[in-house]
């Protein structure tokens, strides 16, 4: 028996295809900034058709997750469904470099799922996907059978609650709380954004407490849970659920949420804005940091603060991956 925990992450299998835009663009397609669009399959293929040479990553947010903690030697398992299509070969090929254990789940009729990332010069993410493609009708059944010999760290994100076509639970995030559940098994959920958030509050809020042992997101996407529209009332609903949260502040650093208390760690390195190439992945790779402090056993603070580490190098590259060797 092992007392280091082994993680498995567990998410939308995304490609994500990334081009810079002006707001016009968004403005003409009647885009939502800074969140997540939802449109058919058809209607964002047809998108594509109007993006100026986009790239193509894989990515989704427990995947990028589960790359950065393959690069931290956690032994690391990712699931989730792609198609039998050109994209699923690069989301597959995408984890080769991470020492990350992926054994594809397919869906033979449907593409893999795509999601456009168009960042705007000031920097910002707006995010378009279609919830008819693959990585959404995920079987509960192909949910990975854990080693009962050693702990366990599930991260899952709050897109799951999308998924229901796979599953006779209230939504794939259910049925993961209720596969995995043990006492030597901690869950944690990441926001994603404030779209998704929003739409899901009534959902997130019934499984605080005991069922989640962190919810990790930034302050825009707090106050969105909590229904608040301050920090300081941010801070005070979370403090009141009894959940502990995760609070990335920005260049303000991490607030820590835990057993009644409330703890600031302070961002000990800070990015001129022309050392940041775009920020896309900054909050996946945080909890990559946050979830290897965690396996290696350091105080919550220090999980926290190699959190922002993590956060800060992906910040000076493109994609949401970390640079493998």
């Amino acid at each position: 028996m092992s007392n280091i925990p082994a993680a498995l992450c567990i998410g939308v299998c995304n490609v994500d295809v990334i081009a810079h835009v002006d707001d016009s663009f968004l403005e003409r397609h009647s885009l939502d900034k800074g969140t997540t669009t939802v449109l058919s399959s058809d209607a964002l293929l047809n998108l594509m058709g109007y993006l100026n040479r986009p790239f193509y990553l894989p990515g989704g947010c427990a995947a990028n997750t589960a790359c950065g903690l393959g690069l931290e030697d956690v032994d690391t398992t990712f699931c989730g469904m792609i198609g039998t299509d050109f994209y699923g070969d690069i989301f597959r090929n995408g984890f080769k470099s991470y020492n990350v254990a992926y054994h594809p789940v397919t869906d033979v009729k449907k593409h893999t799922s795509l999601c456009i990332t168009l960042i705007t010069p000031d920097k910002e993410r707006s995010f378009v996907l279609a919830t008819d493609m693959a990585s959404w009708f995920l079987p509960e059944n192909t949910l990975p059978d854990r080693d009962t010999t050693r702990p366990l760290i599930v991260y899952i994100e709050t897109n799951m609650f999308r998924m229901t076509a796979g599953t006779d639970k209230q939504s794939m995030v259910h049925a993961v709380l209720d596969k995995y559940a043990a006492n030597d098994t901690r869950i944690i959920l990441n926001l994603v954004d404030t779209e998704v958030t929003g739409h899901h509050r009534d959902l997130i809020t019934a499984l605080m407490g005991d069922r989640l042992a962190f919810i990790v997101g930034n302050h825009e996407e707090m106050k969105v849970l909590f229904n608040v529209d301050t920090i300081e009332a941010m801070e005070s609903a979370a403090l009141a659920s009894g959940q502990s949260c995760v609070i990335t502040m920005g260049d303000r650093g991490v607030t820590l949420i835990h057993k009644g208390s409330i703890s600031r760690i302070p961002s000990v390195i800070h990015l001129k804005p022309a050392d940041i190439v775009d920020t896309v992945g900054a909050g996946d790779q945080f909890s990559a940091g946050f979830i290897a402090g965690l396996v290696e056993g350091m105080d919550l603070e220090a999980c926290c603060a190699q959190g922002m580490q993590h956060a800060t190098e992906i910040l000076r590259q493109p994609g949401a991956r970390p640079l493998a060797a």
